[in-house]
């Protein structure tokens, strides 16, 4: 199948309400079952796998090399890798975002198409099932290249971290939603009441079906001495049985543990065990009111600093940031539907009393997920 034919699936299927049916039921017509590679170069894998009539397309995209203080740390990626998995209608129900932008701008315009549209009122469980059946072929698949398939060990892997656990996570989410039926309330700078339900008598499932309920996660991994990088979740879901999954990793590891493994985890979830667990972070959005937040959260714009100091390159110096900073911009994404705009707070303020890092003079540990303006989202 032409490239060009599978790519027009992906980006012109109709969250705005247009959709040529007939080409794209002709264009998957023609998959075979099983694994089909559509795209195989160094830094892009593109996959289609096919059941009986349904289809499901899994895309990694490869950006820059991480930086050096994550190389070679156990559980760090070599490069920070954008993934995507989208159903044959259109619809994202994974994605991932290694650094500050999109490696494909046109993900994230079919993103903001997405959330612009309205919720999705049918259950996608079936797609998440899917991603971990593919996983189990898709190594085999890319095998069958020959020495073609040797520069893909990158994308393969950020594809299958999430394809093997998403059988797994879907029946999780649905169980904790059903058993959570309030979300906890979040409180802003003011001390008002930012996000939340009051109680048993207004479960969240019932209020919000049919919209979007957004809820995050921050984890945190050990990558250095008592240095630590720190990256964000977010479950969006449309009533009980639609789920979407985005991590923002924020230059190093992603956030897959909400998944399997809660030992890193500092909020979110109900059942964390981290000491430093403050406020479980639940979030909503109606599709009404999508243009008050950064759905899939802004990160800093701008050199990276392991520091969080200013970088100064060939005489020229511009405001560096690391992995906190992006972590605690999105934060304030989540509580307080404000923009920065990849410049504002953490972005900008160089070395600063509130910077999170391994180096004399800064704070230690991550952030919290709180209003503190010393390790949360105030400032």
């Amino acid at each position: 199948m032409r490239r060009a034919a599978i790519l027009g699936i992906l980006t012109s299927v109709g969250l705005s309400g247009c959709v040529n049916a007939v080409d794209s039921a002709a264009e998957e017509a023609a998959l075979e079952q099983g694994i089909t590679v559509l795209r195989a170069e160094v830094g892009r894998l593109s996959l289609a796998y096919r059941d009986g009539n349904d289809v499901i397309y899994m895309e990694a995209a490869r950006g820059p090399e991480v930086n050096e203080v994550y190389r070679g740390v156990p559980g760090q990626p070599e490069f920070e890798i954008d993934v995507r998995f989208v159903d044959d209608r259109g619809f994202a129900f994974h994605t991932r975002r290694g650094g500050d932008v999109w490696i494909e701008r046109e993900w994230a315009e079919a993103l903001e198409r997405q959330v612009r549209a309205p919720a999705p009122d049918w259950s996608n469980e079936r797609q998440w099932q899917m991603s971990s059946d593919a996983a189990q072929l898709i190594p085999a698949a890319l095998e069958r290249l020959g020495s073609e398939s040797a520069h893909l060990g990158p994308e393969m892997r950020a594809i299958l971290e999430f394809g093997l656990a998403a059988r797994d996570a879907y029946a999780q989410r649905v169980e904790q939603t059903l058993t959570t039926p309030t979300i906890p309330q979040v409180f802003g700078e003011d001390g008002e009441v930012a996000f939340g339900t009051n109680g048993p008598e207004d479960p969240y499932w019932y209020t919000f079906s049919g919209n979007y309920v957004w809820e995050m996660d921050v984890h945190r991994s050990n990558i250095a001495g008592d240095g630590y990088h720190s990256a964000t979740s977010v479950w969006g879901r449309s009533g009980t049985q639609w789920y979407y999954f985005h991590s923002s990793c924020n230059h190093g590891g992603c956030a897959y543990t909400v998944f399997t493994d809660q030992t890193g985890q500092i909020c979110g979830s109900p059942g964390c065990q981290y000491v430093q667990q403050t406020v479980p972070f639940h979030c909503t959005l109606g599709t009404s009111a999508v243009n008050n937040v950064s759905w899939v959260f802004e990160t800093c714009i701008g050199p990276y600093s392991w520091t969080s100091n200013e970088v100064c390159e060939n005489g020229t110096c511009r405001s560096g940031h690391n992995c906190h900073d992006d972590t605690r911009v999105q934060l304030r994404n989540m509580a307080l539907g404000q923009r920065g705009h990849g410049t504002a707070r953490w972005c900008s303020n160089n070395d600063h009393r509130t910077d999170i890092s391994h180096w004399p003079g800064d704070q230690g540990g991550s952030p919290s997920c709180n209003s503190d303006s010393n390790r949360g989202y105030g400032y």
